[in-house]
């Protein structure tokens, strides 16, 4: 909850007690959905098309007190591409691990663990899952980071300090790092060749 400098909760959107209509999950229930019922406080549905928390109409048109103008747009695209991070090549379940990495990046918190609870899976399973895919979490991981990367980098308007935080790193030298390692260059060059080639 966002609290004013005064430590008041009148820039809270929601307020605490919010409960939404109703929550789907896409994966399958599990054997306990007890702690599902306490956080949500609302009927809570699984099995179901995607992953979706059903409010109020009104509810979208409220205003932020907040809100800040500067992050929104950066926000925005960032949520942009979350929607967009499951390939079409991809099946649900992997569809459902890039989005849930995805989610994670910008909080600087992708973890196996965190990927994992998200999931409502245990992070062994989770383990146990990708290796049926011939993949690992860390090798996920870097696989949509690069991805979201050079979708970020194609937009002028994105700054570096941007792109490195929308994948989650906290200083812009490692982002460079981790592009040299993926790509043989920096993201300075890598946006000076791409614009170079469409001259």
């Amino acid at each position: 909850m966002l609290q004013s400098p005064s430590g008041h909760d009148e820039y809270s959107m929601a307020g605490s007690a919010y409960t939404p209509l109703e929550v789907q999950f896409a994966h399958e229930n599990p054997r306990d959905i007890s702690e599902h019922l306490r956080v949500f406080g609302c009927p809570v549905l699984f099995a179901c098309d995607a992953n979706a928390m059903v409010i109020e109409r009104d509810f979208v048109q409220r205003q932020v007190p907040a809100a800040d103008g500067y992050l929104y747009p950066i926000l925005k695209r960032y949520i942009e591409s979350v929607a967009a991070a499951a390939e079409p090549r991809d099946d649900q379940f992997l569809g459902s691990v890039r989005k849930a990495i995805a989610e994670c990046m910008r909080d600087g918190n992708c973890k196996l663990e965190t990927v994992a609870k998200k999931l409502a899976i245990s992070a062994r399973s989770l383990q146990r899952r990708l290796e049926e895919y011939g993949t690992d979490f860390n090798a996920l991981v870097s696989e949509t980071r690069h991805r979201f990367a050079v979708e970020y980098l194609k937009n002028p308007g994105n700054t570096l300090t941007e792109v490195a935080f929308l994948l989650g790193y906290s200083e812009v030298s490692a982002f460079n790092r981790a592009f040299r390692r993926w790509t043989g260059r920096t993201p300075m060059q890598h946006r000076r060749n791409t614009r170079e080639s469409r001259v």
